[in-house]
């Protein structure tokens, strides 16, 4: 597979209603810059969790913005399972 080259919009739609056959709910933005508003927009105020060294996120400025942000508080977790966990696909 060829990850410099973007897939097409056939490919998103199959994935899209692939992982919702698996209960699996995706959003589908245009760009970086959107990707981090509406992550940013899913995630309450104070809440905690743990990057999953997803280098999409590092690409889009999410783990800077956690960096930088009051907003989004050290992982805890309960019975070892952080409350959100954030991570990236290829699709």
């Amino acid at each position: 597979m060829d990850y410099a080259t973007l897939v097409g919009p056939d490919a998103i739609e199959r994935t899209v209603k692939g992982l919702a056959a698996r209960n699996v709910e995706a959003t589908v933005v245009e760009d970086g810059a959107a990707a981090l508003e509406t992550i940013k927009g899913l995630i309450p105020a104070g809440a905690s969790g743990m990057n999953g060294s997803s280098r999409t996120l590092e690409e889009i400025g999410f783990i800077e913005c956690i960096g930088n942000s009051n907003a989004i508080l050290p992982m805890t977790t309960v019975a070892g399972v952080p409350p959100f966990h954030f991570g990236g696909t290829h699709a």
